[in-house]
C-alpha cells in the first residue's frame, strides 16, 4: 500500500492527533506515529475490513503494512503490540483465544482488556452459519440429510475461516465424505462447479457473504445441536492493541467509526472479486459511496480532536 497525501481538510485534524502521539517502549521498534501494522488473515470479512481502512487510513496520510497471519498469531499479535489492529474476532465464537491473549480481563463484552481494546461490531446485526445445501435439494435440517442423496460435505480447514469446523464423526456418521478446503475461495469454487450441474451436496455456509447472493442455499437447521457451536451466531469486531487511541487518536478513531450493513459487506465482497485483491476492490466501493466515506472521515475527525 501507498502513502496518500492528506486530505486538506483533515490536515487540523491530523496535526492535533499527531501532537498528542507519545513513545511507548512496546512499540519503539518502529515508528507509531504514521504507521499502522494490520494483522490479516485473509478471510473473505477480513478483506473487507482490511480493504477499507487501509484505503481510508492511507488516504488520512498513514503508511499501512498488512501481515498475512493465522487467527491465532493475529490476536496475539495485537496483544503483544506487534500488530496495531485485527478486524476480525467473532464473539463469542473466539472468546477462547482472546482470554489466552489477555488472561486479566474479568468479561470479554466489557471492551477495554488488560493487553488490548476491544472495540464494537463494524457489522451491524450477528452472522448466520451453518451446514448448507442449494436449495434444489429440498431438506431444511440436519438429520434429513441421511436419505437425501447428498454424499459429499465441502468444508474449510480449522485456520481457513473464522467458524469451527463440524464435527467430522457426525458428518462419517451421516455418510458424508468429506472434502477440506483450505481456503474459501477453493472451496466455492467447487460449490459453483456443483451448483450448476445441480449435484446434491452440503457446505460450510455463513453470512455475511457473497455466495449467498450468488447462489440459492438452504442453512441446515440443527435442533439437536450436532454441529456444536458452527451455528453459534456471532458479532464480528475489531481489536487494537493497548494505548493505541492514545498514541494514534485518528486512526484509532477511524478504526471505530466504521459500520457496515450486511448488504454492504456483500457488496465489498463482490467488488474486492471482480477487482482481484482487497485495496483495489475497496477503492473502487469507495468511489462509488463517497457520502459514506466523507461520513467515517468527518466522524472520525471529530472524534479524535475531543478525545
Amino acid at each position: 500500500m501507498r502513502v496518500k497525501i492528506l486530505p486538506v481538510l483533515l490536515v487540523a485534524v491530523v496535526l492535533l492527533a499527531a501532537a498528542g502521539c507519545g513513545a511507548s517502549s512496546q512499540v519503539a521498534a518502529r515508528s507509531q506515529d504514521d504507521r499502522i501494522d494490520i494483522a490479516y488473515t485473509g478471510w473473505p470479512e477480513d478483506a473487507v475490513i482490511v480493504g477499507v481502512t487501509g484505503a481510508l487510513l492511507e488516504d488520512l496520510g498513514y503508511e499501512v503494512r498488512v501481515h498475512r497471519v493465522g487467527q491465532r498469531e493475529a490476536i496475539d499479535g495485537v496483544a503483544s503490540g506487534r500488530y496495531d489492529v485485527f478486524g476480525d474476532v467473532w464473539v463469542p465464537v473466539h472468546e477462547e483465544l482472546l482470554d489466552r491473549a489477555d488472561e486479566r480481563r474479568e468479561n470479554p463484552l466489557d471492551g477495554k482488556l488488560g493487553e488490548l481494546d476491544l472495540l464494537n461490531s463494524w457489522v451491524v446485526g450477528v452472522t448466520r452459519s451453518s451446514l448448507a445445501v442449494p436449495s434444489y435439494v429440498g431438506i431444511n435440517r440436519v438429520d434429513e440429510i441421511e436419505g437425501s442423496g447428498v454424499k459429499r460435505a465441502l468444508v474449510l480447514a480449522p485456520d481457513a475461516s473464522a467458524l469451527d469446523p463440524p464435527p467430522e464423526e457426525v458428518l462419517s456418521r451421516w455418510g458424508l465424505e468429506v472434502e477440506e478446503y483450505g481456503s474459501a475461495a477453493a472451496m466455492l469454487e467447487e460449490v459453483g462447479r456443483l451448483y450448476s450441474r445441480r449435484e446434491p451436496f452440503v457446505f460450510l455456509a455463513w453470512a455475511p457473504h457473497w455466495m449467498n447472493r450468488e447462489y440459492e442455499i438452504t442453512y441446515l437447521e440443527d435442533p439437536g445441536y450436532a454441529l456444536g457451536s458452527l451455528t453459534l451466531p456471532a458479532e464480528i469486531r475489531i481489536i487494537t492493541r493497548r494505548d493505541m487511541e492514545e498514541q494514534q487518536p485518528l486512526a484509532h478513531a477511524l478504526i471505530d467509526t466504521i459500520v457496515l450493513t450486511q448488504s454492504q459487506v456483500e457488496d465489498v465482497q463482490l467488488a474486492i472479486r471482480e477487482a482481484g485483491g482487497p485495496e483495489e476492490g475497496a477503492r473502487r466501493w469507495l468511489a462509488a459511496n463517497q457520502d459514506l466515506r466523507s461520513t467515517w472521515l468527518r466522524n472520525a475527525g471529530t472524534q479524535a480532536a475531543t478525545s
